[in-house]
């Protein structure tokens, strides 16, 4: 990251900071005030004994050690997010032949059935408006709990 981006963050965080002010820092001729360490140790992403322990070789590994379980713990955050994507995929690929073989077989039974015109008919309303608010009621806190009720979901 360079002086002049940290400088910049810095100066979002309300510090009046420049370029020349990290320069200076950097080679130990200014001082830092303990809130413009807390703001560089946020803006730096390094905790803030990492930055005050200047170049101790304990506290780097400590702060490598750190940082590598926590990459570990969000590797395996992200396996298992990818986990659940893969199995609802998968769960939506069998639902779509499930209605893909319904309609085939209700078009087969009842070749000249016009659902949407059956839909229109019972409801008088047009298709739209019916899909419409059905989305709308399975927006709703207590749809899960009916639909189970009626058999509609697992």
């Amino acid at each position: 990251m360079s002086q002049e981006l940290v400088a910049e963050l810095m100066r979002e965080r309300g510090f009046r900071f420049h370029q020349a002010t990290i320069y200076k820092i950097e080679n130990g001729s200014r001082r830092v005030t303990v809130g413009e360490a807390e703001a560089l140790s946020q803006v730096l992403g390094a905790s803030l004994s990492f930055l005050i322990a200047s170049g101790s070789e304990d506290v780097y590994a400590d702060h490598v050690v750190k940082l590598a379980v926590r990459l570990v713990e969000q590797h395996e955050e992200l396996a298992t997010v990818i986990d659940e994507i893969l199995l609802l995929e998968s769960s939506l690929v069998e639902a779509r032949r499930k209605v893909s073989d319904d309609r085939a077989a209700s078009d087969e039974l009842y070749p000249d059935l016009d659902v949407d015109g059956v839909i229109a008919a019972v409801s008088g309303l047009p298709v739209e408006d019916v899909v419409a608010d059905l989305r709308r009621r399975r927006q709703s806190p207590g749809y899960s709990a009916i639909a189970r009720s009626h058999g509609f979901m697992d």
